[in-house]
């Protein structure tokens, strides 16, 4: 969907943040993972609560927990 699309298009600029550490998304109705997360290879800590994600995909292995 195109409005999805434009909502989430924002998420597209966190690869800037390469020394992010820490990323609350929490309450942001998303319904898909914003598959940039899945390149922040410092992030240590992630809050995708009280969102509408039915799956996460496999590249989130990339992320050293």
């Amino acid at each position: 969907m195109i409005f999805d699309f434009l909502i989430l298009g924002w998420l597209d600029d966190l690869k800037r943040f390469q020394y992010l550490i820490s990323l609350n998304l929490a309450d942001n109705d998303l319904k898909i993972f914003p598959n940039i997360i899945c390149h922040l290879s410092r992030l240590v800590e992630l809050n995708l609560a009280s969102n509408s994600i039915d799956s996460i995909p496999n590249d989130i292995n990339k992320l050293q927990w």
